[in-house]
């Protein structure tokens, strides 16, 4: 017995929507839609595909912004090179951590996270 599977991604039912619209139109005016319906249907179809093409190229721009941001705050960045700002703040925390040695809390000042660490104890061999 056969079944018939209505799609649920949106993608998919754009394709449905587009097979169906052009089935209708090359059987009209014998196609099993009224002409109000297909006319809505466009409609509906027109609407939704305008959004997704709109969705698609804010989503390269957002990725193409998330690239810049990432790039120029270096936070992509493995190792602390020119170009952006960790190369910046990450020199700026060793002049500090240089400067301020018995007392790194200073550091917070600026805005650093020091995080205080207690030294494993040593125990005493026998």
């Amino acid at each position: 017995m056969s079944r018939i599977v209505l799609p649920t991604n949106p993608d998919d039912v754009l394709k449905l929507l587009d097979s169906i619209i052009k089935k209708e139109e090359s059987l009209a005016p014998n196609g099993q839609l009224t002409a109000t319906e297909l006319k809505d249907l466009k409609a509906y179809y027109a609407s939704a595909l305008a959004a997704r093409n709109q969705q698609v190229l804010l989503y390269r721009q957002a990725e193409e912004q998330t690239k810049i941001y990432e790039n120029s705050l270096g936070t992509d960045a493995k190792v602390d090179q020119p170009g952006n700002a960790k190369y910046i703040y990450t020199g700026l925390r060793d002049v500090l951590a240089a400067k301020n040695k018995t007392n790194l809390k200073m550091l917070a000042d600026w805005g650093f996270d020091v995080v205080d660490e207690v030294a494993p104890k040593k125990t005493k061999k026998a």
